[in-house]
Formats: C-alpha cells, sequence, structure tokens
C-alpha cells in the first residue's frame, strides 16, 4: 500500500497492477510490464516504488515513478538482493544482497556509489536517520 493510503501494487506473474482505493472498491489505474515481480518497496513519499524481479547475476530493480506512473531506470544488480532500503530522502537505495555485500545506488542517475563486502552474510539493514548512518548485523 503507498504510504498516501490511496493506492496499492500487485505483482502478478507476467505485470504489476497499480489500483486506486475507493470508499466501496479498487479501481484498476495503470499496469507495468515487469515480470516475476518478487518485492515491492514503496519510497517514504510513496512518489517512488522499487520493484525486484530476476534471479542471481540476471537480479535488477525497476524503479517506477507512482506520480506520473513512468518507469524511471533499471538498477542491475549482481547478486539476489533479499533486502531494499530507501534513504531518508528517497534519493538514494541501500541494496543487501546474498553475496554479503551492501550495495548503495542513486536513483537520478541509476549508478551504483558503493559497494561494501563482509565476510558473513548481511542478515539486516536499517537506516539511523538522525546519525546519519547505517546499520548492518551480519
Amino acid at each position: 500500500i503507498n504510504p498516501d493510503g490511496n493506492s496499492f501494487m500487485i505483482a502478478f506473474e507476467d505485470k504489476i497492477r497499480v489500483y486506486q482505493i475507493l470508499l466501496t472498491k479498487f479501481k484498476f489505474y495503470a499496469e507495468f510490464p515487469i515480470k516475476r515481480c518478487c518485492s515491492i518497496v514503496y519510497s517514504h513519499g510513496g512518489q517512488l516504488v522499487a520493484c525486484r524481479y530476476g534471479r542471481g547475476i540476471n537480479s535488477c530493480i525497476a524503479i517506477i515513478n507512482t506520480l506520473r506512473l513512468v518507469e524511471v531506470g533499471v538498477l542491475k544488480i549482481q547478486s539476489d538482493p533479499h533486502q531494499i532500503v530507501w534513504n531518508e530522502l528517497d534519493d538514494e537505495l541501500i541494496v543487501a544482497t546474498e553475496s554479503n555485500s551492501i550495495q548503495l545506488y542513486t536513483v537520478a542517475d541509476n549508478n551504483r556509489i558503493n559497494l561494501i563486502r563482509f565476510d558473513s552474510p548481511v542478515t539486516h539493514v536499517r537506516i539511523d536517520y538522525k546519525m546519519r548512518k547505517i546499520l548492518v548485523s551480519a
């Protein structure tokens, strides 16, 4: 469900659909041709959505603008991402992968900023907005 509470996304086998929440029903609003989407993560403001699809070396994250209903870009991930976290300003994505790494991406230009590798598996990622730090449990 979008943080504004007015819409939600559902991933089907061959597409992602956006529905508006009305008083007594759900109304179809838009769809995107993204196949086999595994997870959908809304940004804090709800204006962007990260949709993860693919497996292994073919894993990708599509960034969708929910206000204009367009796909902003696609991030190529080298390993299966198991957690996606938006930063405070909704302009960067932090992706924890199965290959014991954390990758930081900018949404504006779809580039990877940083790659941090760990010796043990990364189990949980959070952002401490007050201290401006990434908290990792490995």
